[in-house]
């Protein structure tokens, strides 16, 4: 991550007969010109993460070492920027993002989306939106709670230069309340930007005074909606404030947006729900592994189950596959352009305010058949200043044959605060043509006479037999599947291959799942395709978003938490055919009760009947994350970022997670 602004900070030091004092400070300034956010006169990206105080051991009590770790981890995968979810973090953090070169949006210590979830009548979301104020936000009896929050919040770390934008809170809603807060906010304090995402959500009570937020922020908005946000030439600039919730095995919709937000100034970036994980540590299984509890391991009656398991990294901070995807789309520069013919690789300057040429240093590798055949390094002579494109000569040795790919690297070219010299910030890879671009393996197999490759077939009635020395298969010729597949006389099939178009939900899945239901797609074929579904209604977590529009028919109302009282803590036994589909499976009658879910780095598992650990279904966001929201390219340009400026905001089907 480049170094900005106002670093490092200076040391400023007050005395007086009676005391002195010393704290770091730094000079920046922070503007809006044009619907498009500058520090120090120049544009700038969030690539940014939603962060909690938060450790599997001591709960919300971190110490230095553990606020450290997070921001080397960070650094690490191209992460510049924090929110402090919700509410101001320990004071030392914000003087550590001083330090260490992050930018950082300080959240007032304000939430009430549980007035959105009061029973009513109506309960549509038009209606809960029309209602969701009335107890709190724009309720005046809370002015001055609500205005408090916001002043200890600016007080505490108004000396902060890293902060370059006060939240009035997380989903309240809108009223009274935030509009006098955020009035005091950018009264006091002018010199940065003010911002509170739930004044999306609006009723048709009376107008209200949006003047004091500066950004125009959402959740979890399809790509179609951004488009249509700038292209209604705006006056605010757009930032996600929470985006591709993290959850199981999200994200995967990384990339859509980056296209967006690198294409587009107005687009300031973003942070990503969630940094981490949230579960409490108990012990250690005999394997020695940790055991983390969430929702429900408590006996308690109302819980979100596992729905703040739904990080980055894990809760004791162990990178998952989607950490590593948000470091590659974020990386400092990218190949937008590779002339193999001529030998010329374009590479886009990404960063905001720093010179490529004294930030890292390019490599690149051939690799054919993935086996490394050519590598070479690149030099930057001339500077690549911001957001400029760079031609380099590249000229690898190409094999005539297999299938090759040029990986091009970047590695860092000096030490950080937090990182190495030569740590690796990112990579591009483009395949390469050739004479011919088959595996080699694959061109020598299919290159073998056919006397040698022929098979004894038998028939008999409505099966096909086909033998080898090693291997035999029998097909149903009703079906066109195989009906035994066996190896060394060992049968590998336990029964014949059904056609099965169920595949076990994932929480991303959870409005999507009822519309696979009410088409029957789990009724398809027998046992093995409706195991999966066995699960549905045992824990009901709390839904807090829904899908995008076009996923699956028109956006359904958010819901609310439903809990049973009665639900048993562990379920009760159930048919051995729950094993089709991968689910965790209870002991059976008077068995010892299963241990509590054992955590493994990177995921969460369950102890099966006999020991066997099996891996939970990963859960992911009420938005429906994969994407028909957009149809987007992946390919990126290095056409100049397009400069312009808010909408009037329409109603959402549902609030985010945050």
């Amino acid at each position: 991550m480049e170094r900005r602004g106002p670093l490092p900070p200076y040391t400023l030091v007050i005395t007086t007969p009676d005391e002195v004092i010393t704290d770091r400070v730094g000079i920046r300034e922070v503007t809006v010109s044009d619907a498009v956010v500058h520090l120090n006169g120049r544009p700038i990206t969030l690539r940014g993460v939603n962060r909690h105080d938060s450790d599997p051991t001591t709960g919300p009590v971190v110490d230095l070492e553990h606020m450290l770790w997070d921001l080397r981890l960070m650094k690490e995968h191209n992460i510049n920027a924090v929110r402090s979810s919700h509410y101001p973090n320990d004071p030392r953090f914000y003087q550590l993002c001083d330090e260490h070169g992050f930018y950082v949006m300080s959240e007032a210590d304000n939430e009430s989306h549980g007035t959105q979830s009061r029973f009513l009548a109506d309960p549509s979301w038009d209606n809960q939106v029309e209602h969701w104020n009335e107890p709190i936000a724009d309720n005046p009896e809370w002015t001055e709670a609500t205005v408090d929050r916001m002043r200890l919040c600016v007080h505490r770390e108004k000396n902060r230069p890293s902060i370059i934008s006060w939240s009035a809170g997380n989903e309240c809603s809108y009223g009274c309340t935030l509009e006098a807060a955020l009035f005091w906010a950018k009264e006091f304090d002018p010199t940065r930007l003010t911002h509170y995402e739930s004044s999306y959500y609006r009723d048709s009570k009376r107008r209200y005074d949006y003047s004091c937020i500066d950004l125009y922020s959402r959740m979890y908005p399809a790509i179609e909606e951004i488009r249509d946000y700038l292209d209604s030439d705006p006056d605010k600039p757009f930032i996600l404030v929470e985006y591709c919730h993290a959850m199981g095995n999200s994200p995967g919709d990384l990339e859509d947006y980056w296209e967006i937000i690198r294409a587009d100034e107005r687009m300031c970036g973003g942070f990503v729900w969630e940094w981490c994980d949230h579960a409490v540590t108990a012990g250690t299984s005999d394997d020695g592994r940790p055991i983390q509890l969430y929702g429900g391991d408590h006996d308690e009656a109302v819980h979100d189950g596992n729905f703040c398991v739904d990080g980055l990294v894990s809760p004791d901070r162990v990178p998952h596959p989607g950490l590593a995807e948000l470091k590659n789309v974020q990386r400092p520069a990218r190949v937008v352009e590779y002339d193999q013919d001529e030998g010329l690789l374009t590479i886009h300057n990404d960063l905001d305010h720093t010179d490529l040429s004294q930030y890292l240093r390019i490599s690149y590798e051939v690799r054919c058949d993935g086996v490394v055949v050519d590598r070479e390094d690149l030099d930057l002579v001339e500077p690549v200043p911001p957001h400029t494109s760079v031609m380099l000569r590249c000229e690898p040795k190409v094999p005539p044959t297999g299938r090759c790919h040029l990986l091009v690297t970047y590695r860092l070219a000096r030490p950080d605060s937090l990182l190495t010299a030569g740590h690796i910030l990112g990579f591009d890879e483009i395949a390469l043509r050739n004479a011919d671009r088959r595996h080699r393996w694959v061109a020598a197999l299919a290159g073998r006479p056919i006397g040698e490759t022929r098979l004894p077939v038998r028939r008999e009635g409505t099966r096909i037999e086909v033998d080898s020395d090693r291997l035999s298969c029998a097909i149903d010729t009703r079906t066109g599947l195989p009906v035994s597949l066996s190896s060394e006389g060992r049968e590998l099939l336990e029964r014949p291959v059904e056609l099965n178009i169920w595949r076990a939900p994932t929480d991303n899945d959870r409005h999507a799942r009822l519309e696979w239901e009410r088409a029957h797609y789990h009724q398809v074929v027998g046992p093995s395709s409706t195991a999966s579904t066995r699960r549905r209604g045992r824990v009901r977590h709390h839904q807090r978003r829904c899908r995008p529009r076009g996923a699956l028919g028109p956006a359904r109302p958010a819901r609310t938490a439903r809990v049973d009282p009665h639900r048993r803590r562990r379920p009760e036994p159930e048919p051995a055919t729950a094993s089709d589909a991968g689910l965790p499976q209870p002991a059976a009658p008077g068995a010892a009760p299963l241990p509590a879910r054992v955590h493994e780095p990177g995921r969460l598992l369950r102890p099966g009947p006999a020991g066997e650990l099996r891996r939970q279904a990963p859960r992911q966001p009420t938005t429906a994350p994969s994407a028909p929201t957009s149809s987007t390219s992946t390919r990126t340009t290095s056409g100049p970022r397009r400069t312009a400026a808010t909408p009037t905001a329409t109603r959402s089907s549902s609030p985010g997670a945050g």
